[in-house]
């Protein structure tokens, strides 16, 4: 008998789950016009394959972004007035999502804990799972996901934090042919200030 109310209450289970997954998938249809990342792939594979119809400002730099959609840029490019009307704030494009993503990220880990509690660090962790999900750039999304699954967060304190959140961006700044960042001096420059004083 008590096995069979363990097999009836996990069949209910199963059962609701199996409801409740496909309910929360229909009514959020809008999804099956975005391309998806992560977990959401499984759902429906023909949607994640389908390459979208235009580029992403967030997935482009403002200069290829502006290609395709027709505007001529003139050879050294465009002035910050030209790129931005005064008057009102534009989407950003990849080089200004990821210049102000990777600002607020350093900061937050530079003001992580210096002995943060057990649940703490369960937050953080599932921060950066969450963030890689969802970061606009889906292709930045996924090399994130990637990076973070072979070298997880240290969430030990905010020293520690720090110097792998420097780490993860030096690995981005690798692949973008970009300079690499000095990891030891990531609390002068995200935290307490120069040491010349030109932040004070």
């Amino acid at each position: 008998m008590v096995v069979f109310g363990i097999f009836f209450t996990w069949f209910h289970l199963l059962l609701i789950h199996h409801v409740c997954v496909r309910a929360a998938y229909e009514d959020y249809s809008f999804l099956k016009n975005r391309k998806l990342v992560g977990p959401l792939r499984r759902m429906d594979q023909k949607t994640a394959s389908k390459k979208p119809a235009a580029p992403c400002r967030a997935c482009t730099d403002f200069k290829d972004w502006a290609k395709g959609k027709g505007v001529n840029i003139p050879e050294g490019g465009l002035s910050n007035d030209q790129k931005h009307n005064n008057d009102r704030e534009c989407p950003l494009d990849k080089e200004e999502l990821g210049k102000n993503t990777w600002s607020f990220l350093h900061t937050m880990a530079a003001y992580y804990p210096d002995e943060p509690s057990e649940k703490q660090k369960c937050q953080m962790k599932s921060f950066f799972r969450n963030f890689a999900m969802f970061y606009p750039c889906h292709i930045c999304a996924e090399h994130f996901q990637e990076d973070i699954k072979l070298i997880p967060p240290e969430v030990s304190n905010a020293d520690d934090l720090s110097k792998w959140l420097c780490f993860m961006h030096n690995r981005v700044n690798l692949r973008l042919g970009k300079e690499e960042f000095d990891c030891s001096r990531v609390r002068e420059r995200w935290k307490d200030g120069w040491k010349d004083g030109s932040c004070d």
